[in-house]
């Protein structure tokens, strides 16, 4: 069957897989705007009484029945018992409307304006550059996955609140509760490729197997920052603390390379590293590694110290470049092409160091930092 078919299955026939209460269940197929402005069909099954219910994405069930992974009796059943722990584990529907209760989980997570633009039309936010912070309540966050509500504006007017009032409150929640998480990236690929392997097996085995398979893929000076969640870590680069640590480690400017809305890569400024290898990398692990519903962005970023923002590393290049051929003519040009001579392609370490271990964990970065089961409600 094809996707039409499999939703329209799925809406007629879950009932048959619930408890006898669900009878008279209204049961909902729904497109859902996502990160990215994209557009996936969720079902939603709510009894008369239900002020709140999860909506399960369809995407990946439909998947495993078309490639043969599973049965559609055991996709149903899944799909049934998905509901049914969700609604077990409800929450108080005040813990969201009731501004005294929601205003401790009040978060913000940096996503792409340009691609957002559906996304961000009622939900307040802020521009910087080309990237946008949006607010949201959490609800949950643990090993078994993600709950949140996104802040629309009807949400923070009935607050009483401007998105000035949530920035400054999703920032000082930040600020005392975010974790930041930074690590080198050779740390954090052993970490990745070691968990990967079987429990019992040796620990002398799997550093040996994990020295083997980094051998040639190391990143010296390559840092990750992120939370502790791995949930929409990005947003650490909005967070002063989380700033400072990275500048006391890799000094006062450097580049951001975003790898996802979970984790961003830090790069310290160094001759061996050009803009224009760093971006290239961007766009090829956004089209090979990264989910479109978690893509940040295509461009790299660079921090200014002095004035302790982020802006557009293309944008900011384009003004030095333009200064120093106002100041001193054509020769510049020139001299950045000889510079650029003989120096060790960025892009030639860090992808292959993702690719090896990968290839060993049978996970990209952004999939094992970044990669939750998220709910979302309504």
């Amino acid at each position: 069957m094809n996707f039409e078919e499999f939703t329209q299955y799925v809406k007629d026939n879950i009932k048959d897989f619930l408890p006898k209460e669900f009878a008279d269940a209204d049961v909902a197929i729904r497109e859902v705007v996502k990160n990215n402005d994209e557009k996936l069909c969720g079902l939603m099954i709510r009894k008369t009484d239900d002020t709140i219910v999860p909506t399960i994405y369809l995407e990946d069930f439909y998947r495993m029945v078309n490639e043969g992974e599973k049965p559609l009796d055991s996709v149903m059943t899944e799909l049934a018992e998905i509901h049914q722990e969700h609604m077990a584990n409800s929450f108080d529907i005040n813990s969201i409307t009731d501004f005294d209760k929601a205003k401790s989980n009040i978060r913000m997570k940096l996503i792409n304006a340009e691609k957002n633009q559906e996304n961000l039309k009622d939900k307040p936010h802020r521009i910087m550059d080309d990237l946008a912070v949006t607010y949201y309540v959490q609800i949950k966050n643990d090993e078994m996955g993600n709950a949140s509500v996104a802040i629309n504006e009807d949400m923070m007017k009935q607050y009483g609140l401007t998105e000035e009032g949530l920035h400054e409150i999703a920032s000082a929640n930040m600020d005392m509760e975010a974790k930041p998480l930074f690590m080198d990236m050779n740390s954090m690929m052993r970490d990745i490729m070691k968990k990967s392997l079987p429990e019992g097996m040796p620990e002398n085995i799997k550093d040996n197997l994990v020295d083997e398979a980094l051998q040639n893929a190391s990143a010296p000076g390559v840092y990750v920052l992120s939370n502790e969640e791995k949930y929409n870590g990005a947003a650490m680069l909005l967070s002063e603390k989380a700033m400072d640590m990275v500048r006391m480690n890799v000094g006062e400017d450097f580049f951001i390379l975003p790898s996802s809305i979970h984790e961003t890569i830090i790069v310290p400024k160094k001759d061996e590293f050009t803009l224009e290898e760093m971006e290239k990398m961007v766009r090829e692990v956004n089209a090979t590694q990264v989910s479109p519903d978690e893509q940040l962005s295509d461009h790299v970023y660079e921090y200014d110290a002095v004035e302790r923002t982020i802006v557009r590393a293309d944008k900011a290049e384009e003004k030095r470049l333009a200064k120093e051929t106002e100041k001193a003519g054509p020769e510049p040009e020139k001299a950045v092409e000889k510079k650029n001579e003989g120096r060790v392609s960025f892009k030639e370490k860090l992808p292959e160091m993702k690719e090896k271990a990968a290839e060993q964990a049978k996970l990209s970065v952004p999939q094992a930092l970044g990669k939750k089961k998220e709910t979302a409600l309504a």
